[in-house]
């Protein structure tokens, strides 16, 4: 439908805070742009372990069909917040859809 709009629209948003360059890669990989998702995923792994890119690796990665690598950066730090929006979020339903995902959310004592 809107494949075009929403990555102008998300690269307008990159260009005025770069730290939501992970919603243009996910666009990107949600529209069959695999390398231009990779891309922007190969420079988000580059950045430090910092909570916000943590989520970050985790939507890419998830976007990408690459759940193994999102498990690994959930287990970093299951306690943190931004894990309560990937099971709300249109971002995690890939994770989702897998069931250590449940496992994940009962470890936590969090509803599934």
């Amino acid at each position: 439908g809107k494949t075009e709009e929403a990555i102008n629209a998300h690269q307008k948003l990159v260009e005025i805070s770069p730290g939501w360059s992970w919603a243009l890669g996910r666009t990107y990989a949600l529209t069959g742009q695999i390398e231009k998702a990779e891309e922007i995923l190969s420079e988000i792994e580059k950045m430090k372990a910092r909570t916000w890119w943590i989520h970050a690796r985790i939507v890419m990665y998830a976007a990408l069909g690459m759940n193994d690598e999102a498990f690994k950066w959930l287990e970093h730090d299951p306690l943190h917040a931004f894990t309560a929006w990937i099971a709300v979020q249109p971002e995690g339903e890939n994770l989702r859809k897998d069931p250590r995902f449940q496992d994940f959310l009962a470890r936590l004592n969090l509803p599934n």
